[in-house]
């Protein structure tokens, strides 16, 4: 049985005040949850936008090398990705992003 809306409100309407302060506290940390997925989410974009950035703007200079990047900042690089990995975590960075630098094929496949 689906109720609409205006059922809700109504049968909110009847409850004690105690039991419809508890569905009050519910839907606002139900909002607050949503909030922070929505602002994690924003933060993710920006940050992807600025490693996509540094990766166009340095893609020759750190050619057939491993690096690690912060958002748009360069934390450890070179040709042993296990090594700049390990630098990365002594560095601080709980979860580092890896990318290996390579020539892009301009083969697209059959």
């Amino acid at each position: 049985m689906e109720l609409t809306v205006n059922e809700v409100k109504q049968a909110i309407q009847t409850l004690p005040t105690q039991e419809r302060r508890e569905i009050f506290d519910w839907l606002s940390e139900e909002e607050n949850v949503r909030r922070k997925k929505q602002k994690q989410f924003r933060a993710d974009q920006a940050r992807q936008k600025e490693i996509d950035e540094w990766l166009r703007a340095n893609r020759k200079k750190y050619m057939n090398e491993w690096v690690c990047l912060d958002g748009g900042k360069l934390v450890a690089h070179g040709s042993d990705g296990r090594q700049v990995y390990r630098q990365a975590k002594e560095a601080g960075i709980e979860v580092p992003f890896m990318h290996h630098i390579v020539e892009e094929s301009d083969w697209g496949g059959w």
